[in-house]
């Protein structure tokens, strides 16, 4: 534990995939990057229990301040893959995470303000989904005045335009447009979950959030399934 403290998060991580055996003496997780490519997949299941045996400091700091360490975890896992299939690593150029089985789950009615930005898991029923959009994740806009462009990371719901034209001698404050053939997409689904009716106290009504699946995990479920949702909790202005 004390040589994991002094590695960087990736590195952290990155040991983490590259160590850990089950108790057969499998490389968990070392054989699960070597099969996405046979599947297709550009996401990885980690289970956190695993990680709770090997670097349990980490395993806290992905809860409590997942912004910064899921990232820097992709990042790690994006550096396994190339070890395990350096083409394949090249065509899908990220991994994403897919966390199972969190150490502790939260009531529905609970969830409060020292939830938000933090990872939790919550159990609930699926009560309603809206149909597979598009979500703008990196927009590529156009200055309308000098026709430079800027791209633009994008994390949220509203599309986010860039704050002036990145060009020295423009400096313009917009307009600009979004050249959608250079900006990149993905699927996106809305979902409300409701509590289950075993977790309701007496006489009172269900309570519910809204989440949003991306990638790999929309249309997964249908309306009245029971699902465990695994998450960073967001409050979003305007988003229903």
């Amino acid at each position: 534990m004390t040589e994991a403290r002094t590695l960087g998060p990736v590195e952290r991580f990155q040991n983490f995939l590259g160590s850990f055996q089950t108790e057969d003496g499998e490389y968990k997780y070392r054989h699960r990057i070597s099969q996405m490519a046979i599947r297709g997949f550009r996401h990885l299941m980690v289970d956190f229990d695993d990680l709770v045996t090997i670097d349990s400091s980490f395993a806290d700091d992905l809860i409590d301040q997942p912004d910064m360490y899921v990232g820097r975890a992709e990042e790690a896992a994006l550096v396994q893959l190339r070890i395990e299939d350096p083409e394949y690593a090249e065509e899908i150029d990220r991994v994403r995470l897919r966390f199972r089985g969190l150490p502790e789950t939260t009531l529905l009615r609970l969830m409060g303000a020292n939830h938000i930005n933090r990872l939790i898991m919550v159990d609930g029923i699926l009560v309603r989904s809206s149909p597979v959009q598009p979500f703008l994740t990196k927009a590529v806009f156009r200055c309308r005045r000098c026709g430079m462009t800027v791209t633009v990371e994008q994390t949220t719901p509203r599309v986010q335009f860039p704050s002036t034209c990145p060009d020295p001698s423009c400096r313009r404050t917009g307009p600009f447009d979004i050249v959608e053939g250079e900006s990149e997409f993905i699927n996106f689904q809305k979902v409300r979950v409701q509590e289950r009716p075993e977790d309701l106290p007496p006489g009172q009504l269900p309570r519910w959030i809204d989440a949003r699946l991306v990638e790999d995990l929309v249309e997964v479920a249908r309306p009245g399934d029971r699902v465990t949702l695994i998450g960073i909790v967001r409050t979003v202005r305007g988003y229903s």
